[in-house]
């Protein structure tokens, strides 16, 4: 009859009887259906999780990969990471499930700190077709190979982990909702990765006009902390006025999306509205909470509503009443009760955090704040005579091919990498 989730309630409440019913073993076959036609899978999995090891053995194909990747999951996010790698090693096929396991495979070892094989786990999802998956295998492999360049003792700069960073980070284009994110991480990877230089020309090109739909960027931090261990004053204080500016309308913005998501039905009012691209969230944040509220599992909690939002509409069509729809619509309601919980909860939680992450680059920045004070207040005392660079610092160049020219203001896309801007260093005696 198409009332998926109908049936999925029914077969919670018979694996719960276990073994004393006697059709256990086949309604796991009925799951292992349900498990690919319901947008969000956790109470289909909490019915396959009372099934013995040997049940699960015997399946095999397609279901058996499907439901050992939902179970790893499950396994992942209860902090389970070695019981997730046994099911996500059981995940086969070419399929973007099997791609999403390994990259999962990469990250349990890496919370279990195993280096090597979470590397290996994030070149083979790196393979995939999907380009969300490619990009998140990418993304995870750069921040391996950096946290690995900052493990490893060097003597230059670009460490061959590090230059290993910088070219997976380098294979998220461009028109990816995921580059500016990318790109920045880079950003501060080059700046402790002892390269002020190329860290300034990264964040001169976040300020590419196309790039700026962000507001205040983490890249004028690290401009900051460059020039402030340089003692630019000027220019640092330029950049902490330009920063400023732009990041006090986001403060108030993400403060005002927190308090418009007070309430589950709010929370789940703006998930909604938010999505359909109509909401009342402040302009200056609006990026960063489509951004938080844009990921995989809302968009399957929103699924979930909606497909179950279609059942209660079939079953009210059949214009029939008996006991049996009665309990059919009660479960439901209670299943979409649920769901609108969860998705309102996640929403709140990704505001909130969302938020945090605002007032934490606005408290570091206002650090560097004061730290520009007392120097000049100290330079009052002691004079630096050493000459001030311009408020928008060093001059530009691009560096690419061997050929190094001056950039004359237009911005082309090829060239972001290969900014760079000079700066002196007038600390010291």
């Amino acid at each position: 009859m198409g009332l998926n989730h109908a049936a999925v309630a029914a077969l919670d409440r018979l694996t719960r009887r276990g073994a004393a019913h006697a059709h256990l073993d086949e309604s796991l076959h009925m799951l292992t259906v349900l498990a690919a036609r319901v947008p969000e899978v956790s109470a289909v999995m909490r019915s396959v999780e009372r099934y013995r090891p040997t049940a699960l053995s015997r399946l095999s194909g397609s279901a058996a990969s499907r439901l050992h990747y939902w179970l790893g999951r499950r396994r992942y996010e209860a902090g389970g990471y070695a019981e997730a790698l046994a099911h996500f090693s059981r995940v086969t096929g070419s399929d973007a499930r099997s791609a999403e396991a390994r990259l999962f495979e990469g990250v349990s070892h890496v919370r279990l700190r195993r280096a090597g094989p979470a590397a290996a786990a994030f070149e083979r999802a790196a393979e995939s077709a999907d380009p969300q998956t490619r990009e998140l295998a990418w993304l995870s492999l750069a921040r391996l190979r950096y946290s690995v360049s900052m493990q490893v003792p060097t003597e230059t700069p670009l460490s061959r982990p590090l230059g290993g960073a910088l070219a997976a980070w380098r294979q998220i284009p461009m028109g990816s909702q995921r580059f500016v994110g990318a790109f920045t991480e880079e950003t501060w990877a080059l700046y402790l990765g002892g390269n002020p230089t190329l860290a300034l020309g990264h964040a001169h090109a976040l300020r590419m006009p196309e790039l700026q739909v962000g507001g205040a960027s983490d890249a004028e931090v690290v401009r900051a902390m460059i020039q402030l261990e340089h003692c630019q004053w000027d220019a640092l204080e330029h950049t902490v006025e330009r920063f400023t500016r732009a990041s006090g309308p986001q403060l108030v913005g993400a403060d005002r999306s927190v308090r418009m998501a007070a309430t589950r039905d709010d929370a789940w009012r703006v998930l909604l509205a938010v999505r359909a691209h109509h909401s009342r969230i402040p302009r200056p944040v609006r990026h960063q909470v489509r951004s938080a509220l844009g990921g995989d599992v809302l968009t399957r909690q929103v699924q979930q509503v909606r497909s179950i939002d279609r059942e209660r509409a079939s079953l009210a069509g059949l214009g029939l009443e008996s006991q049996l729809l009665t309990r059919v619509r009660a479960d439901l309601d209670a299943a979409r009760g649920r769901a609108v919980e969860r998705a309102a909860g996640l929403t709140r939680a990704a505001l909130v955090e969302m938020r945090d992450g605002l007032r934490a680059r606005a408290s570091r920045m206002d650090t560097i704040e004061l730290e520009l004070n007392t120097q000049r207040r100290r330079e009052l005392v002691h004079p630096n005579n050493r000459p001030m660079e311009p408020a928008e610092g060093g001059p530009i160049t691009t560096v690419q091919a061997g050929q190094r020219w001056p950039w004359d203001g237009e911005w082309w896309p090829d060239e972001l990498p290969h900014f760079r801007q000079s700066i002196q260093n007038r600390c010291g005696r």
